[in-house]
């Protein structure tokens, strides 16, 4: 049976995110799998994050610049649909400090 739930680091509500760079981080935490990479399109983040597409597109882009997430377009063996992917980068559990990948 798997589970159900997932991990949130304390330290991303402590990171000055807005409200909504909040959701979607969360929503892409929830997408991770097991080596810490999540590739939702922006219409499945959009959707379940209840907000527009281009909202999502500044978001990712606002989490992007934070340092926050890093985007990376998908190798052409993979794109069987035009999703990118995506690492959260939390800094020594907080979003502000020194590198490392959760």
């Amino acid at each position: 049976m798997g589970k159900n739930y997932f991990m949130v680091p304390n330290s991303i509500f402590a990171a000055g995110l807005t409200k909504y760079e909040l959701l979607v981080l969360i929503y892409l935490l929830h997408c991770q799998n097991d080596k810490q990479v999540t590739f939702p399109g922006y219409e499945n983040i959009a959707k379940y994050c209840t907000i527009s597409r281009s909202k999502v597109r500044r978001v990712v882009n606002g989490l992007t610049k934070k340092g926050i997430l890093r985007k990376q377009i998908k190798p052409e063996s993979y794109r069987k649909n035009n999703s990118n992917w995506y690492v959260i980068v939390l800094k020594n559990g907080n979003a502000l400090e020194t590198d490392t990948i959760i």
